[in-house]
């Protein structure tokens, strides 16, 4: 689903297992299918811009909460969240990211070196350059890459390990995965030299 695809904002943000959440379960246990879902998230006095996976046996397994904020984020005073997550779905493990967290290379990346074997993103940034974006993050990680944009509107994106583009068209919209073969030994990630990345971790400096 796209990005603010259940229609809430900071005043009809809901709470992880809220209305929504139920309603998304109900429909994964009656369709037996795994949904990813982005949403509204609220808890206490802060507002979260979320994804809910939903397993097919209508279980939530993971809330995850946009960790990279946009401008009209701040704006709009949600708080980020402060971890990523990789959710095993029928048989993947899948690194979720949403918004601007597509826009920061290191997000994927880490995922990657963490076992993601998938990486999906939902974001209402403009479809063409999420487009380009999925392109180079799933050839520089060396993973498939899926991606949503569009808002209510919705166009999805899905690239091979390779960079190349298997669909890109209006949602709804059905692909298979399953004949795309992954060979961790050639993911660039693979061949990483972290020794030369340490100013990526280091806090910037004071001005």
């Amino acid at each position: 689903m796209p990005e603010c695809w259940s229609g809430g904002d900071q005043l009809g943000a809901e709470p992880s297992d809220g209305r929504f959440a139920r309603a998304v379960a109900e429909v994964a246990l009656r369709e037996h299918c795994s949904i990813i879902a982005p949403y509204a998230e609220g808890e206490g006095e802060q507002n979260f811009s979320s994804i809910l996976v939903v397993g097919a046996d209508g279980l939530a397994l993971c809330s995850y909460r946009k960790t990279h904020l946009s401008v009209r984020d701040h704006e709009e005073g949600l708080a980020r969240g402060n971890w990523l997550s990789i959710v095993p779905v029928g048989g993947e493990r899948i690194g979720l990211l949403l918004g601007e967290d597509v826009l920061h290379p290191e997000t994927a990346r880490c995922m990657a070196l963490e076992g993601a074997t998938l990486l999906i993103a939902a974001s209402t940034m403009d479809a063409s350059l999420l487009e380009a974006l999925a392109r180079v993050r799933a050839v520089e990680n060396g993973l498939p890459f899926i991606a949503v944009s569009g808002g209510h509107a919705g166009r999805v994106v899905a690239c091979d390990p390779e960079g190349r583009v298997l669909i890109a068209r209006p949602t709804p919209a059905a692909f298979d995965l399953d004949s795309m073969e992954i060979d961790p030994m050639h993911r660039h990630a693979a061949r990483r030299r972290a020794e030369l990345y340490r100013a990526i971790v280091e806090p910037p400096p004071r001005a």
